[in-house]
């Protein structure tokens, strides 16, 4: 009887203890700062665990008033301390679902800034818990005192390894932020330089955090009896874990190679080296160099690789060998556009921008690969052309072009004066501050070119920038006919004149012409 007074009096002093710290009722008396929801929920599993303790004490008491076998005695005393297992599973589960809400709830950002341990325990903490819960009952029930204090004590290990491993986490990630920061001045300079590196910077801290999550997963399962440093430390562990280091290192290597060349590609055709002027050639030869060295140092890599995971290379080398044999012999066309387009590449013959007459097409060069170009007509039409199609190539602006214009003048006019008056045009053109910019000498008179059927042809030349030839053309063009008009020098346009011949001796006939009046209307007969 006393035993259940103090029972009750145990059960009032834990209730009132509970209701003073987590106040389901009145926020303003809650110790912790909680909201009404969660509170009331903790207090209901505060209530089921409080009242089955003050439960089982009591039954446990009322039992050793009763003369019972010792084997039943501890079989009712484990079917008794049963529910505790049970109840704690069912809580520990309910509040991992809780906490995954609640992370899901507050957003990627907040996961991120968490860190991936604590996203892991996060994510698993509950599965632990349970399967610790179990175990320890399981000890508990079959009194195996030496296994429970093992597993006290290695849990015990293992939490304190875990947190000394937390803030070295913490301070890894402070310190990628600090040291791989990239200052404002670059990042104004190279505007994609700060995407591509926080990619690789990721993932370089992931690998790095990895690693440091395999040392932290073998020192606990060391704790646990698990041999671990004697695995990794074993000749095949030795083996596998240089493998992978070679793997990794390699493969950091060609991204690095990749990355690179990607960049001073970028560096080089953006800006130049001392803010020079990027010449064609250039523009041409760098991305096919790019292009080249990424499948090189890929191919490369690749085959190391394979090496390293245990896949005999050699096969593989003399089949791209074999294989390379076989094109050579089927693919001459190939072979053939190969070698034309390297020699047209280091001639520098054609280049990227420039106006060209190839393979009966004329249009603006808009890429040169290592066996095609690709060239945009006037009318927006894109010709591709192997370079084994090409037997000339007629270049329209290779460091200059001339502009050639026949102007045309009946035969009654000045020769010399109108040759004046061009030259005057041709001034006047080259002084103007919009076209004369693009006219890099002075016009030339070559003189009278021609005696055509209606007029008399005189040609004149200049020598512009790169594809301004068309636009000098015709803008003197305009011109001419202007001043032609103001001084009434004729453009003439074709016509026949009759000539009905004359003998040896004597005049010519007299060309007839009879009039006839009819209906309102002259003909001639």
């Amino acid at each position: 009887m006393l035993f259940f007074a103090f029972s009750v009096l145990f059960y009032k002093a834990l209730y009132e203890v509970g209701n003073l710290i987590l106040s389901p009722q009145d926020i303003k008396k809650r110790l912790i700062p909680l909201e009404d929801e969660n509170a009331n929920y903790l207090w209901i599993w505060y209530l089921r665990f409080l009242r089955y303790s003050v439960f089982y004490l009591i039954l446990k008491d009322l039992i050793l008033t009763i003369s019972i076998p010792k084997d039943s005695l501890t079989l009712i005393y484990g079917i008794l301390f049963l529910p505790y297992p049970v109840l704690l599973t069912v809580f520990t589960l309910q509040l991992g679902r809780i906490v995954k809400a609640y992370v899901e709830k507050k957003g990627l950002k907040y996961k991120d800034r968490m860190g991936s341990l604590s996203n892991m325990i996060i994510r698993y903490w509950h599965i632990i818990t349970v399967l610790y819960i179990w175990t320890v009952s399981i000890f508990i029930l079959f009194n195996f005192n030496r296994g429970y204090r093992y597993l006290i004590f290695t849990t015990l290990e293992s939490l304190i390894t875990i947190a000394i491993a937390y803030p070295i986490f913490y301070l890894s990630d402070l310190l990628f932020n600090r040291f791989f920061a990239i200052n404002e001045k670059i990042k104004e300079r190279f505007p994609g330089l700060e995407e591509k590196t926080n990619r690789y910077i990721a993932f370089l801290k992931k690998g790095i955090k990895g690693f440091m999550i395999l040392l932290l997963s073998g020192t606990v399962l060391q704790i646990w009896g698990v041999p671990a440093v004697m695995i990794i430390s074993s000749e095949l562990g030795r083996a596998i874990i240089l493998r992978i280091i070679t793997i990794l290192i390699i493969s950091a290597v060609v991204l690095v190679m990749i990355e690179l060349s990607q960049f001073f590609s970028d560096f080089i055709l953006k800006e130049g080296f001392q803010r020079k002027e990027i010449s064609q050639k250039a523009r041409t030869l760098i991305p096919v160099a790019r292009s080249t060295l990424k499948i090189g140092v890929t191919f490369v890599g690749g085959i190391v690789i394979l090496d390293q995971v245990g896949i005999n290379t050699t096969p593989i080398l003399a089949g791209a060998g074999l294989v390379g044999l076989a094109v050579g012999f089927g693919a001459q066309t190939l072979v053939k556009d190969i070698i034309n387009g390297l020699f047209i590449l280091f001639q520098d013959s054609i280049r990227v921008g420039d106006w060209v007459m190839v393979a009966g097409r004329s249009g603006l060069v808009e890429s040169i690969g290592l066996r095609k170009m690709e060239i945009r007509g006037l009318e927006g039409d894109l010709h591709v052309i192997p370079y084994s199609a090409i037997d000339t190539v007629t270049n329209l602006t290779k460091e200059y072009s001339r502009a050639v214009v026949d102007i045309g003048v009946a035969y009654r006019e000045d020769v010399d004066q109108v040759m004046e008056v061009l030259k005057r045009i041709g001034e006047e053109l080259r002084e103007d501050p919009e076209y004369g910019r693009y006219i890099l000498e002075p016009m030339e008179i070559f003189g009278l070119q021609e005696f055509a059927d209606s007029a008399v042809v005189i040609r004149v030349r200049f020598k512009t920038q790169p594809l301004k030839q068309w636009q000098i053309k015709r803008e003197f063009q305009r011109r001419v006919k202007k001043v032609f008009d103001e001084l009434q020098i004729e453009i003439p346009f074709p016509h026949v004149t009759l000539y009905m011949g004359e003998p040896k001796m004597g005049t010519s006939p007299p060309l007839n012409v009879k009039l006839e009046l009819k209906k309102g209307n002259i003909q001639e007969g």
